[in-house]
């Protein structure tokens, strides 16, 4: 047996707290192989020194492990002045034992109680991440953006607290019972958290340490724990079940399609300012040196003054007679000119040029003035 300090192995064989013991200590009440110390840093070896308190040889108690299912009104408490009951009054034992954590007074479920020091001290540090399970019952029903906020932390007047894991087990008319694990236990933790959020605790149950669950333990009843239970209750609980869904199978598994895809055509092209460019080139409009600030200018881009010519404006700028032709492969005759299908904008379409031109209104005033002589001269 490793070394202890002398007033943890006072502690243990229950003859008080270590604050108690201390106390025994430098009274000069304590003898270690019949030697009186007064220091509190000796340590001493139980199985190889004899130690005496009082003229009464001390032995090393037997570690006892009890689950009790605490019923609310009952205080965890060692000492209370009004004399209410206690946790440790409900078990009885000759040995000294006390409980491990606290459940407040309203509260209710598992509770462990021992005279086992370390065993006490690595179920309540936080460093040890041992995880408590609560079944909450609270007004109301909290919304998935609560449930988020108590994941991410709530801030306390002490430190910021958050949960490892909630669900909603049931939701209720005006009430919810919740699933929450914690892996520290501040002073009434649970309510406080949940009133930061609105909703108060109206019932509070401790349901599990560990691995180890209360189980259909009575209200009030305890049972003593054998080295399986010890060993749950330092073992990290096991992972929940998730829903099953339905397997999706990879694409790797999935049927090929027996329909094989048409390869892409190079005439073809995504977006429209491509393809307006690609026609734009077969045109062999060359692309226009000004800038242009309007839609009736010619574009510096070549493509935009292509729609202008197809949108059925004129584009302004040199002034070109003859005819033209459209953009789109007309085959029309060369010395036919026909109206643009949006309307009468001047612009006619000619196989041999290729390239689109635009008469201005005194243009086409004169070829109108032409015609009229020509007429009338055959008339005479």
């Amino acid at each position: 047996m490793d070394p202890l300090r002398l007033q943890k192995f006072l502690a243990q064989a229950g003859f008080g707290s270590r604050r108690a013991c201390e106390s025994l200590i430098l009274e000069g009440r304590v003898t270690v192989d019949d030697r009186v110390v007064e220091s509190l840093g000796t340590k001493v070896d139980p199985e190889l020194q004899t130690v005496v308190v009082d003229g009464q040889k001390v032995k090393p108690e037997k570690k006892r492990y009890f689950a009790l299912n605490k019923p609310p009104g009952v205080l965890s408490t060692a000492k209370d002045p009004q004399g209410r009951i206690r946790v440790v009054d409900l078990i009885p034992s000759a040995q000294r034992i006390y409980n491990v954590g606290r459940l407040d007074q309203h509260s209710e479920g598992l509770l462990i109680v021992t005279n086992d020091g370390e065993l006490a001290n690595r179920l309540t540090h936080p460093k040890f991440g041992i995880h408590k399970t609560y079944v909450v019952k609270v007004a109301g029903v909290p919304d998935p953006e609560k449930i988020a906020q108590l994941r991410k932390g709530i801030y306390l007047a002490e430190a910021l607290v958050r949960v490892q894991h909630i669900r909603i087990k049931r939701s209720l008319k005006h009430a919810a019972e919740l699933e929450m694990v914690l892996t520290e236990g501040r002073n009434r933790e649970i309510r406080r958290m949940l009133a930061r959020i609105g909703h108060k605790v109206l019932q509070l149950k401790r349901i599990a340490i560990g691995s180890f669950r209360l189980g259909a333990l009575p209200v009030g009843a305890f049972r003593e724990l054998g080295p399986d239970d010890i060993q749950q209750l330092t073992a990290m609980p096991r992972s929940r079940p998730t829903v099953n869904k339905p397997r999706i199978k990879p694409h790797a598994e999935m049927p090929k399609s027996t329909v094989e895809k048409q390869p892409r055509s190079p005439g073809k092209t995504k977006s429209k300012r491509d393809r307006s460019t690609q026609l734009f080139k077969k045109s062999g409009v060359p692309k226009s040196k000004g800038n242009s600030k309007s839609r009736g200018q010619e574009s510096g881009s070549g493509a935009r003054g292509f729609h202008s010519a197809k949108e059925g404006r004129v584009p302004q700028g040199k002034k070109s007679s003859g005819h033209v032709k459209r953009a789109t492969g007309s085959t029309n005759n060369s010395r036919t000119a026909k109206k643009n299908r949006f309307g009468s904008t001047g612009v006619t379409a000619s196989a041999k040029s290729g390239k689109f031109q635009s008469r201005s209104t005194n243009q086409r005033a004169a070829s109108a003035r032409g015609r009229k002589s020509n007429s009338r001269r055959q008339s005479k």
